[in-house]
């Protein structure tokens, strides 16, 4: 009996375990910064809005004392930053990429203005990450829309990301340690670990 009820409470140990590791995983994005002035220092009160023309989105937020601020859980895609302060040149970002589970980090640097003026920035932000240490990748949408799949397998597609293997190991982890997302929702097999559907 108690070896049983032992037996049992080490199976939901274990399932809450997986859990807790299948929910660490993000389908969002993140875009975060620094504003500072011309000689480094912070840039205060600062006023930042996000577009995405995409969806419509538009969201504001003002810099902290110490010059930082923070979009969290966005939805991955192309956004245009435009960052302005009473005495400064406003900039605008254009094409700034939000990638899954990526945080995109820009360090703005606002010059005086005297007199009203707007500098754009066209490009993507910088592609290292400096943020944090989860390894993502992201396939475009050209290869998904002209690579000739079999069955237009998705999975296949994996081959195209950096530390992507045959035995289906990422970056060096086991392939039932994979968390499988399908348009942002959970597609995860419970008893084998792999993806429920394609």
């Amino acid at each position: 009996m108690f070896r049983r009820l032992g037996l049992n409470a080490l199976c939901a140990l274990c399932c809450f375990a997986l859990t807790g590791a299948v929910l660490g995983q993000t389908n969002r994005a993140t875009i975060n910064g620094t504003i500072a002035d011309q000689n480094g220092a912070a840039v205060p009160g600062a006023t930042i809005k996000i577009e995405q023309s995409a969806t419509g989105l538009a969201l504001s937020a003002t810099s902290s004392d110490s010059g930082d601020f923070a979009f969290p859980d966005l939805q991955p895609g192309i956004y245009t930053i435009t960052i302005s302060h009473a005495g400064f040149q406003t900039k605008k970002y254009e094409n700034v990429e939000a990638d899954v589970a990526k945080t995109t980090t820009l360090a703005v640097t606002l010059n005086v203005a005297a007199q009203a003026q707007t500098v754009e920035v066209t490009g993507t932000a910088p592609l290292l990450e400096t943020t944090q240490t989860a390894q993502n990748a992201v396939v475009g949408t050209r290869a998904v829309q002209e690579i000739p799949l079999n069955a237009r397998d998705y999975r296949q597609l994996l081959s195209l990301t950096p530390g992507f293997n045959s035995a289906s190991s990422q970056n060096g982890n086991r392939s039932n340690q994979n968390n499988w997302q399908l348009d942002g929702v959970d597609n995860n097999d419970f008893w084998h670990n792999s993806e429920a559907i394609n």
